[in-house]
């Protein structure tokens, strides 16, 4: 009960502040505090829309009731990239089914290694038979004696079977064999699902990391445009300029405008789809620690693509699993064989008053072979059955075998370029670093226009945005690379 008063008492304060720095009345006839005429003259003051400052106030309270709230839940406020990593893998609902069949898995393969292990039953009866059954001896040609063999009194009976398989011609390797690669295939599966969980947790992150950092790129880019029209607006009043220059900044601050737009809307896309992904209810806020595009040194993989081919081959979970698929088929069609049986069995009973003859102990012990000589047909059939399942699983693999070939093709040849396309994206920003640099000296000096200058700069943003998306590219495709190999870092 402690944590849900607390958590009432968070969100009431933080709507109470929130309704007193809106200036919303307590009553009808209520007037404003002194704390918030206090504030509003501030507001007047700082900003030329009052109250501005004072819904900022109130949002930035809700935000952090919102995370006080998320951290009483256990749910993260701040994320990295192996922390979002971490949190998808030990939250993800489909990840945690795998774990249980992975567990259940493991138990079936327990109990087949007890196949061979003798059993010990025991039972009992408890009964009462009527009527009483009775005898007549005749002794004189007029008397004679009756002679009780049966009485309704209550018979019980105990009994302990002891059986102990002796030689079951291969039927318990079969059912082991199928145990254990059963076993093998729902370890793979979840393995595979952490590789999957991994890849689509860091492209999401990566994505809403990305969109992010373009949020603020393309912002810089705005006010560029907004300060070349306010500056050529200037030069036309003064009469310097042509009305084309400014037609030119309004077009030019048009098209960031709605690049900004196009941007913010995608980021706002990405960071929900990030959060859904990792498993956090819809709407959640976070604060994302994106990876610094500047720290990250690429790396030409250590491989060639035929040697990568082969190693995702040997390597993919999901190949290896319809292997063991194909060969628990195989397993099915010899199980299908009808198969001798040889059990022994030891057994005990005691029982008291039978047929009104008192207590009786015995006692048994046998060998027991069963064979089925004729089952028409069924066996056979079901043989047939299973060798058609195996057939269309090694199809099935020869199949996925090339898919993951054209699969880590890709994913390599996308690494490879995104390689390159960093190099050309930092030589160009090195570039349009220069370019701004002579620009800035150059417009000291009076030499160029300010809007020489600020092209310089546009060009720098421009330039800024192709390395961003490059290092964040190469990044998605290592982690593409990684799942496509079916490992988690590259060899």
């Amino acid at each position: 009960m402690r944590p849900v008063t607390h958590r009432f008492t968070s969100a009431s304060l933080t709507l109470f502040l929130a309704l007193l720095l809106l200036g919303y009345p307590a009553g009808a006839d209520t007037e404003r505090s002194g704390m918030q005429d206090l504030l509003a003259s501030n507001t007047a003051t700082d900003s030329p829309s009052p109250g501005f400052n004072n819904i900022d106030l109130a949002a930035s309270l809700g935000y952090l009731n919102m995370a006080f709230l998320q951290q009483q839940d256990g749910i993260p406020n701040v994320l990295d990239l192996e922390s979002a990593v971490s949190w998808a893998l030990d939250h993800n609902r489909e990840i945690e089914r795998l774990r249980l069949e992975a567990l259940a898995a493991g138990a079936a393969r327990d109990n087949a290694d007890l196949l061979y292990m003798p059993t010990l039953d025991l039972g009992g009866t408890s009964m009462s038979m009527g009527p009483a059954s009775t005898i007549e001896v005749p002794l004189t040609e007029t008397e004679s004696m009756e002679i009780e063999t049966g009485s309704t009194d209550i018979t019980s009976t105990l009994s302990l079977t002891l059986t102990q398989p002796v030689y079951m011609f291969g039927s318990f390797g079969l059912a082991q064999r199928g145990a254990s690669i059963a076993l093998d295939q729902a370890r793979l599966n979840l393995a595979r699902a952490e590789q999957t969980v991994r890849m689509e947790t860091e492209g999401a992150f990566l994505d809403a990391a990305l969109t992010r950092a373009l949020v603020s790129v393309s912002q810089q880019a705005v006010d560029s445009a907004e300060e070349r029209l306010r500056i050529a607006e200037a030069r036309f009043d003064a009469g310097d300029v042509a009305r084309f220059e400014i037609l030119r900044a309004e077009v030019s601050l048009a098209t960031s405008s709605e690049e900004l737009l196009r941007v913010e809307t995608s980021a706002e896309l990405a960071m929900s789809a990030f959060v859904q992904k990792i498993g956090l209810p819809s709407g959640t806020a976070i604060e994302i620690i994106p990876p610094d595009p500047f720290e990250v040194a690429p790396e030409p993989p250590g491989f060639t693509l035929e040697d990568a081919r082969q190693y995702a081959i040997s390597n993919r979970t999901d190949l290896r699993n319809l292997e063991l698929a194909v060969e628990l088929a195989q397993v099915g069609i010899d199980t299908q064989r009808n198969r001798p049986a040889l059990l022994f069995q030891g057994s005990y009973s005691q029982a008291d008053r039978v047929q009104g003859f008192g207590d009786r102990e015995s006692w048994s012990l046998m060998l027991n072979l069963s064979y089925t000589l004729f089952d028409s047909g069924r066996a056979e059939t079901a043989a047939d059955e299973a060798r058609a399942r195996r057939d269309a699983l090694a199809v099935q693999l020869d199949d996925i075998r090339s898919l993951v070939e054209l699969e880590v093709e890709a994913a390599y040849r996308e690494l490879t370029n995104s390689l390159e396309r960093i190099e050309v994206a930092r030589a160009t920003l090195e570039t349009a670093s220069e370019a701004l640099r002579i620009a800035e000296l150059g417009y000291s000096e009076g030499v160029i226009t300010y809007i020489d200058y600020k092209d310089a700069d546009l060009g720098l943003r421009q330039a800024e945005t192709l390395h961003l998306q490059a290092v964040y590219q190469y990044l998605i495709a290592r982690s593409t690379l990684r799942s496509a190999l079916g490992v988690s870092e590259l060899p």
